[in-house]
C-alpha cells in the first residue's frame, strides 16, 4: 500500500526525479477542505506524501456543475518543459445526470490548471464520458482514451447496468489529439466494449506500448463488488483490432481480489483504476487502487504501486 488514505483512480506522471500521483476528488471531506484533484509526490516510487493546501484544479470550469462537480479520474501529461495538460471527468452543469471529460493547462505539474471553456467530450445521449487517459506513441502522436458511461443512464442493477436484458454499451474510445494536447484530430473511434465476461461494464482505460505490442489496460465489473479487476487487451496498432487477454495463455485478469495475499492488511480487494507509464525497456510503472474490506465495498480505496513487465502479448507483475 503506497498511500493509506482514500485515493481512488490514481494517475501517474514523472517529471525529472519526482513522481506525481493524481486522484479523484475528496470533496466533501470530513476533516477539512477537500480538493477537486488530490495530489501526492514521491522521489523513489516507494514513499509517497500527500500535498496539503494545494488543489491542482481550483475550478473544474464553467461547463461543470457549480455546487457538486464530482471530479473523477484525472490524468496529466507533460507536453513541453513548461506546459502540462490535465484531463478529468466532471459532472455536467447542463446535464447533471452525466459526467463529461474536460481539459486544463498549467505551466507546473502541481497546477494551478486552468480549465478549457468547453468540455473535450460529452456524449450525453450515451451516458457522458469518464476516465480519460492520455498517451504519446513512439511516433510522437498523442491520443486520449475514455469511457462512454452507458452505466450512468442504464435502468438498474449493478452500477446501473446490471440487468442483461437492458444493458447499455460502455465502450472505450480513442481520440487522436493535436500537439497542443487538447484539440481533437479526426473522429473518435471505439476500441473495445464490454462482453458477458465483463459484467455490467468496462472502464478506466490506460494505454501503453512495449516493442510492437500495444496494451490497453482496463477494469471490468462494478467498482463496489469483489469481482472488480484489472485486465488488458492487446493490439499491433493503436487503433486495433484489440483482443482481450484470456488465461491460461495470458495473465488475465491481471489483478483480482485475493490474487496477492501478501498485500497487507487483508489481501487485495477489488483492485482497479490502473494507470501505467512505460519505462522503455519492456517494463511499466503502475498505480491502481484497491480496498481491504470485503464486507464494505468500495470502502477506502487505497493507492498501490507495482512494476509490470511485458512478456510477448502477456503482462507479468514483478
Amino acid at each position: 500500500m503506497a498511500l493509506p488514505i482514500n485515493f481512488p483512480d490514481p494517475a501517474l506522471l514523472q517529471v525529472g526525479d519526482t513522481w506525481y500521483a493524481y486522484s479523484t476528488s475528496n470533496i466533501p471531506h470530513a476533516n477539512g477542505p477537500g480538493y477537486h484533484v488530490q495530489l501526492a509526490t514521491s522521489k523513489d516510487f516507494v514513499s509517497w506524501s500527500i500535498i496539503i493546501g494545494n488543489d491542482p484544479l481550483p475550478s473544474p470550469g464553467d461547463w461543470a456543475h457549480g455546487s457538486e462537480p464530482r471530479v473523477w479520474a484525472p490524468d496529466v501529461m507533460q507536453l513541453a518543459p513548461d506546459r502540462f495538460v490535465l484531463y478529468y471527468a466532471a459532472r455536467s452543469r447542463d446535464s447533471p445526470q452525466v459526467h463529461c471529460v474536460g481539459t486544463a493547462i498549467s505551466n507546473s505539474p502541481i497546477g494551478p490548471f486552468i480549465p478549457s471553456p468547453k468540455p473535450f467530450a460529452c456524449p450525453v445521449s450515451g451516458g457522458g464520458a469518464i476516465d480519460p487517459d492520455i498517451f504519446r506513441d513512439v511516433d510522437n502522436k498523442l491520443y486520449v482514451t475514455y469511457k462512454v458511461d452507458g452505466s450512468a443512464i442504464a435502468p438498474g442493477g449493478a452500477c446501473g447496468n446490471g440487468d442483461p436484458a437492458t444493458r447499455l454499451p460502455t465502450p472505450l474510445i480513442l481520440q487522436e489529439i493535436d500537439q497542443d494536447g487538447v484539440t481533437p484530430i479526426g473522429p473518435a473511434e471505439v476500441l473495445l466494449d464490454r462482453d458477458d465476461g465483463d459484467g455490467p461494464l468496462i472502464e478506466a482505460p490506460s494505454l501503453a506500448r512495449a516493442g510492437d505490442t500495444y496494451f490497453l489496460f482496463f477494469s471490468s465489473n462494478c467498482f463496489n463488488v469483489l469481482g472488480y479487476d484489472v485486465s488488458y487487451a492487446t493490439a499491433r496498432s493503436v487503433r486495433g483490432p484489440w483482443a482481450k487477454a484470456h488465461s491460461p495463455a495470458q495473465t488475465a485478469p491481471l489483478l483480482l481480489t485475493d490474487m496477492y495475499r501478501g498485500v497487507p492488511p487483508g489481501g487485495l480487494v477489488a483492485p482497479g483504476g490502473i494507470d501505467v507509464i512505460a519505462n522503455g525497456d519492456g517494463t511499466f510503472k503502475a498505480v491502481f487502487h484497491g480496498s481491504d474490506q470485503k464486507n464494505d465495498l468500495p470502502g477506502t480505496r487505497y493507492m498501490y504501486t507495482a512494476t509490470l513487465r511485458a512478456n510477448g502479448n502477456s503482462i507479468d507483475v514483478l
